[in-house]
Order: C-alpha cells, then structure tokens, then sequence
C-alpha cells in the first residue's frame, strides 16, 4: 500500500488506496536495511525521505520510474518527472 521492496528496489505508494488521499508515515522499513519517511497529498508523492545505517544507493520506483539514488536522499514527486 505504502511500501513495497523487492527485486532489488524499494517502490513508493504502489497501491495507494483512494480512502487515502493525503497521509504520512515514518519509520517504515525496507530490505536492503533502508528507512523511508513519505508524505502524500491528494494521492501523489509529496516527499520521500530514505535513509540507511550504510551510505550506499537505492534504486527507488514511483508511477513506473526507476532512479538510483545515494542515500540518505529526499524526493519528491517532480524527480520521477
């Protein structure tokens, strides 16, 4: 719903449910041992914030975007533009 990770990425709000237009959740976990912080309004990424015990990339995924990002890193919505 808010975060999925597998096949070597960590995928941000892939199943938003329309009960759920705005929102934020901190702390939720991710393999590879990355934290992500996400705000959402009006069922869009506001901003993610991805952090990790070990400075190393993510390849995060947001609406059928792939970007590789160092950590720690914030996005938003228009990176994935």
């Amino acid at each position: 719903m808010l975060l999925q990770s597998h096949s070597g990425a960590v995928h941000l709000l892939p199943a938003l449910p329309p009960a759920l237009p705005s929102g934020e959740a901190r702390g939720l976990l991710a393999r590879g041992g990355f934290q992500v912080d996400i705000c959402w309004r009006q069922g869009q990424l506001d901003q993610a914030v991805i952090r990790s015990a070990a400075p190393r990339p993510c390849r995060v995924r947001y609406r059928g975007r792939t970007l590789q990002v160092p950590v720690p890193a914030v996005l938003s919505a228009s990176d994935f533009a």
